[in-house]
């Protein structure tokens, strides 16, 4: 079950709404996330691979990501497709910059991608 959080800045006016975790309707979700990989929502290499691999078993869930490069903070879909031996892991990317973005092990040391101070998490 996924768990929603609001990341605020008491220093500027940032804030944001952020999803963590699994749908609670997981085949529904598998479902919908076969249906975007296979119109390219996720890429063609991602694309590709489901094709290649009707078998596939998706690991998929939401999670906060963050720029290396901009600072930005983005809800994305972390994803690992795996078919027997291979795997295949879905890379996010900043839609600013273009950076390789990379997932927030910790919600509670997310800084502000505009000021850089610590944001405040409150659960809802």
């Amino acid at each position: 079950m996924s768990q929603k959080y609001i990341l605020s800045c008491n220093q500027c006016a940032y804030s944001s709404v952020f999803k963590i975790g699994r749908s609670s309707d997981q085949d529904a979700w598998q479902i919908k996330i076969k249906d975007q990989i296979l119109s390219n929502h996720f890429g063609e290499e991602t694309k590709l691979f489901l094709e290649n691999h009707p078998d596939v078993k998706i690991n998929a869930f939401w999670a906060v990501y963050t720029c290396p490069s901009c600072g930005r903070i983005r809800q994305r879909v972390r994803m690992r497709m795996q078919s027997g031996e291979k795997t295949f892991a879905y890379r996010n990317y900043c839609d600013d910059c273009g950076a390789r973005m990379a997932q927030v092990s910790d919600i509670l040391h997310v800084h502000c991608p505009s000021c850089k101070q610590p944001l405040k998490v409150e659960s809802i």
